[in-house]
């Protein structure tokens, strides 16, 4: 950087070259006069430029209508004057004869406060830029304050990688390994944090391309979440419900998601839809005219967007007829949806018109088999034989005498 530097001041240095050997020439016996001197002048002219240059770029950025030519301005005095300076201390240490490891250490601690100089205004200018355009620019730009400490921070990154390689290469380090080892860290770090960086891909994407923005009423189909988007991260989406409860959902899940917008039309307003049965055989001009005259008496309901009624369905037993309105918020549909209802409740006991009857179908597909088998595999053997020694004497009889050597047998 420094011999990029060099050949770019080269012819300027070619043409002070005689004017400043002449000056430091009355200073050629005393080396320590001559770096006093080089740095004695490098802080003066570096006062000179700080003061006047950026009021010179003030000017020249004001003419062409640069709203923030007063924070470049202001950064800009910075680094002019310690880049100056150091140079003047640069050129002390260049003409002074000393010893050739502490003239490469001063001159390497010189370049290194430089290079972080330069850093440093290279950090700051980035940052403004970024403030600047996420806060003047179209609202679906990648850049937004929402996204601005992602982008503050890749600046911050690269500042530092950039100005780290240079102070080593001052130093004469090298830095294969360095950068071997760093390629294997981010190699695992992004292995490992694979989900975040999902999802921080996806916030960017989300910015970007703008499917809902803060305050939008959005409806998240595949997890049946609906309500009103209070916060879009890098990271994640925050909905606050109806029932006042915050969801906070990853922005991978919200970017592989459908997404229903009820705020991103044109047109504003949000519709009222309701479905209303009748008995079958009721005039339907009659009930159309009932239901229009109910919305017309309703003071949130618009009156400047059309109201409609269809008939959807009918059958011998009932008419069903769907309404159609329009309310200006959508906190608001809900409540006028409950209000219509029982209001055209009303009106249809007041008129006299019957209501619809619900049908329901039963359909027999299959009889279950009641048939029951019963086999007999085995009848048991239920005949036995009794044998009866002594007949009791029930009716106080005196007991009859026995046929000697004879025994009554009774079967059974």
């Amino acid at each position: 950087m420094f011999e990029a530097i060099k050949a770019w001041l080269q012819p300027y240095i070619d043409l002070l070259q005689p004017y400043f050997n002449e000056i430091t020439g009355a200073f050629s016996d005393y080396t320590y006069l001559q770096a006093a001197f080089l740095a004695t002048l490098g802080y003066v002219i570096g006062r000179f430029l700080a003061r006047y240059l950026p009021e010179l770029l003030h000017s020249s950025l004001g003419s062409v209508n640069i709203k923030m030519s007063d924070d470049v301005v202001a950064l800009t005095r910075f680094p002019l004057f310690n880049l100056t300076f150091f140079s003047g201390l640069l050129l002390a240490v260049h003409v002074s004869n000393l010893n050739i490891a502490v003239a490469f250490a001063l001159k390497s601690i010189l370049k290194s406060t430089m290079i972080a100089v330069i850093g440093l205004f290279i950090y700051r200018l980035g940052k403004l830029s970024l403030e600047h355009i996420a806060h003047h620019r179209d609202k679906r730009g990648i850049i937004q304050p929402q996204t601005l400490p992602l982008f503050t921070n890749a600046v911050m990154v690269f500042v530092l990688v950039g100005a780290s390689h240079q102070i080593f290469a001052v130093w004469h380090v090298d830095m294969t390994a360095l950068l071997a080892s760093a390629g294997i860290a981010g190699l695992a770090i992004g292995m490992a944090s694979k989900d975040m960086l999902a999802d921080v891909i996806a916030g960017i994407l989300i910015l970007t391309d703008s499917p809902y923005r803060l305050n939008d009423i959005i409806w998240v189909n595949d997890k049946g979440v609906k309500g009103k988007v209070t916060r879009i991260g890098i990271r994640s989406t925050r909905i606050l419900t109806g029932d006042n409860m915050e969801i906070i959902i990853p922005n991978a899940v919200m970017g592989n998601s459908r997404i229903m917008n009820e705020t991103s039309a044109p047109d504003s307003g949000f519709r009222v839809k309701l479905e209303i049965s009748t008995a079958s055989g009721v005039n339907s001009e009659t009930v159309r005219a009932l239901l229009l005259n109910v919305t017309s008496q309703h003071k949130d309901v618009l009156q400047d967007k059309p109201q409609v009624v269809h008939l959807i369905h009918f059958n011998q037993d009932s008419a069903t007829f769907r309404l159609l309105c329009w309310v200006e918020h959508t906190d608001k549909q809900a409540a006028v949806a409950a209000q219509l209802r029982e209001a055209i409740y009303t009106r249809l006991l007041q008129d006299s018109i019957p209501l619809g009857q619900a049908v329901q179908e039963i359909a027999i597909t299959q009889f279950p088999d009641s048939r029951q088998e019963i086999a007999i595999k085995e009848m048991p053997d239920s005949s036995r034989t009794i044998y009866v020694k002594e007949v009791p004497n029930l009716f106080g009889a005196p007991p009859s005498k026995k046929p000697e050597n004879t025994t009554p047998e009774v079967s059974s």
